[in-house]
């Protein structure tokens, strides 16, 4: 593979993506996301960070008690009812924020193209379906961005 191109002066470059700044600010951004979680969160038991597999195993000990986790959503799923966002943990593993119809509204009220990208916070009561772990979302204040 090689790393550098010919400028049409003759000139070496290096090869990069073309929206390398922006790109610099998103990882940064994230970065800063999880130095922040570590700072104001490690340690509180009801906190949990779904990127770490000691939290992610807590869970299960945690069903029916108000939480918070933190992720990053991977998938947002609405060809239908209920609505599925699905945080990541492994290939196999995922955990999932439901919204039922009469909240479909709350996706667009949480303009969630924007928090796609980003580590978000979601609080609520911990719950297991088919084997999943998953808060239901029924207002907009339960999901935010730090």
């Amino acid at each position: 593979m090689q790393n550098k191109t010919v400028s049409e002066y003759g000139t070496q470059t290096k090869k990069h993506y073309p929206d390398y700044d922006e790109r610099l600010i998103w990882w940064d951004k994230r970065a800063k996301q999880l130095e922040d979680f570590e700072a104001k969160y490690s340690g509180n038991e009801y906190y949990f960070n779904l990127g770490n597999d000691k939290d992610f195993a807590r869970l299960g000990n945690y069903v029916g008690q108000e939480i918070t986790v933190f992720g990053s959503i991977g998938d947002i799923l609405t060809k239908k009812f209920p609505y599925l966002m699905r945080i990541p943990h492994t290939k196999d593993e995922t955990f999932e924020i439901v919204i039922h119809e009469e909240n479909a509204g709350l996706l667009t009220e949480l303009d969630m193209d924007t928090k796609k990208e980003y580590y978000v916070y979601i609080k609520g009561k911990l719950e297991i379906y088919k084997d999943k772990f998953q808060i239901v979302l029924s207002d907009k204040e339960s999901l935010w961005i730090e």
